[in-house]
């Protein structure tokens, strides 16, 4: 049960940290961009790439993560409704066979 709760917990935490990340690298992104723009060393400009590749790869990655714990998170929520769904057709059918009729 501990660790529902602590995968629960980085869930949550990854949820909210991801866009976040996102962000800081598209950031990132756009100084290096408006670096590589103003430079005019040849040298410096492929670093410059190189860093915004790697940039970019960081970036597809987080978009990646951010996609897969949305959709877990629906799961999560599709699976938390059904169990309450289920719970209360439980609740009700022990009260038809205690007093026979529907309160």
């Amino acid at each position: 049960m501990l660790y529902l709760e602590k995968t629960k917990l980085c869930s949550h935490r990854q949820f909210f940290l991801l866009p976040h990340l996102f962000c800081f690298c598209f950031s990132e992104h756009q100084e290096i961009t408006k670096q590589i723009q103003e430079t005019t060393e040849h040298r410096l400009q492929e670093d410059l790439e190189q860093e915004l590749s790697v940039i970019c790869a960081r970036m597809e990655s987080k978009g990646d993560q951010i996609s897969k714990l949305k959709r877990h998170k629906q799961k999560v929520s599709t699976k938390d409704r059904l169990k309450a769904l289920y719970r209360i057709g439980k609740t009700d059918r022990h009260l038809l066979n205690c007093c026979g009729t529907r309160c």
